[in-house]
This record gives structure tokens, sequence and C-alpha cells, in this order.
């Protein structure tokens, strides 16, 4: 199954290192839902999209199917985000303790394999 680049910690983080103008333009589109929980409003989008760059990891929870959460980190390739590295979880483990301990141990994942695609 396929979800939209602003529904869930994988599509997210990927959509938040896109370049500027490709991230605006996807934002511009119809955000449609996949879940009451997933993210449609843009305004909302880019206030956590700028956090997921700050932290290099992203985290969500129900997003793309009920009592699933997720934690994601880029894998880029020459700067450009290609792919993401997640770790999937059942959403009542979902907690900022949990995401706090993962997420720096997939973003260091996800810049090693960044590194290995050079």
């Amino acid at each position: 199954v396929r979800s939209p680049l602003h529904a869930g910690a994988s599509g997210e983080v990927i959509l938040a290192h896109l370049p500027d103008d490709e991230r605006e333009a996807y934002l511009s589109s119809p955000l449609q839902p996949i879940t009451p929980s997933t993210i449609t409003d843009p305004s909302a989008l880019r206030l956590i999209l700028r956090k997921i760059r700050e932290r290099g990891f992203a985290a969500s929870s129900n997003e793309t199917a009920g009592g699933l959460a997720g934690v994601a980190a880029v894998i880029t390739e020459r700067g450009r985000p290609i792919a993401s590295i997640a770790v999937s979880l059942p959403a009542q483990r979902y907690t900022p303790d949990v995401v706090d301990h993962i997420g720096p141990l997939v973003r260091t994942q996800g810049e090693a394999i960044s590194a290995a695609l050079v």
C-alpha cells in the first residue's frame, strides 16, 4: 500500500528534506487524509516539517493506520532525499521517551546509509 508523503513518519521525513520549491508545490496540492490523525493542514505540516529537519528524524502515530506509530530518518544520495529508514511500533508504545531514544538511533542509521551511497 502506498501512502502519500504527508502521512506518517516515513513520508514526512522525505517531504521535509525536499528542496523548498518541491516541498511547497506538494503542500499546495490537496492533502487527503488516510486516517483521522493524518495532518492535512499545510501550515501545521510546515511546522512539523521544520521540526523534522531540526531533529533529523520524524515521528508520528496513527497517521497511516490506527494503532501504528513510527520513527523515521531520511536517506539521501548526493544530498537529495531518496528513501527513509523507519522503526514501526504499536501506537500504545509511542511515548516521548521512546521517540527520544529511537529517533537518534534511526537518524544515525539513515546517515550511515546515505554516506555509503556516495
